[in-house]
């Protein structure tokens, strides 16, 4: 991954010598959009936004027109400098991750300090988990909710979506705990010192109840 990034800030770097070429102002916005690898699109833009910020310093005379080492990043502002804006970066994209997919985004790790660690593969191990959970068994409403929010929801007042939906009666929201008291009942009863006709007798009470 910091092969990449290199090569992409290299590519950056000379598609900007070119457009200075031609024009000495620029405006405009940049995006990415990857559905399938938004993670990569979170770098993508953090490299595109690094240059962008470099040319505005360099603007207002805060950075020298010189190019620094790639590595060096914006410690020749102030050695916090670099730390802030890799933390302001990350920190939005856990933002942006949380809003369609519920948890903090992947990778964040290498955003905040340029290398993969151990701890950083196993929070995204549990971001993965939980993304699968949440899609799969939670996400419903909130398409729904987005749906109806960027108005492609279709709203039918005459029909509703739990018509015909069978209601879970409060009675069998019980059979879980007596399964287990049933269960807890034959295991207390094979360890309770007792003669046989008793362990028959509550073998078989608990084992029915279960």
């Amino acid at each position: 991954m910091d092969r990449r990034v290199l090569v992409l800030e290299r590519h950056l770097l000379t598609l900007e010598l070119r457009l200075t070429e031609l024009s000495a102002q620029r405006g405009g916005l940049v995006g990415a959009r990857l559905r399938a690898f938004p993670q990569l699109a979170e770098l993508i833009l953090g490299v595109v936004g690094r240059r962008a910020l470099r040319l505005q310093l360099q603007a207002m005379g805060i950075l020298s027109g010189a190019e620094p080492d790639i590595a060096d990043g914006f410690t020749a502002v102030s050695p916090e400098f670099e730390k802030t804006f890799k933390r302001v970066w990350a920190d939005n994209a856990d933002e942006v991750s949380r809003q369609y997919s519920g948890t903090g985004a992947l990778k964040t790790d290498y955003t905040r300090t340029g290398k993969r660690s151990r701890a950083g593969m196993l929070r995204d191990g549990r971001n993965s988990v939980m993304r699968y959970i949440l899609n799969n068994f939670f996400d419903g409403s909130r398409q729904d909710g987005y749906d109806l929010l960027l108005g492609v929801y279709h709203v039918h007042p005459e029909h509703s979506p739990y018509a015909g939906v069978p209601t879970v009666q409060s009675q069998y929201l019980l059979l879980p705990l007596l399964v287990v008291l049933s269960l807890f009942g034959v295991v207390f009863s094979l360890l309770t010192h007792m003669t046989f006709l008793n362990h028959v007798v509550f073998l078989f009470m608990w084992s029915a109840a279960a």
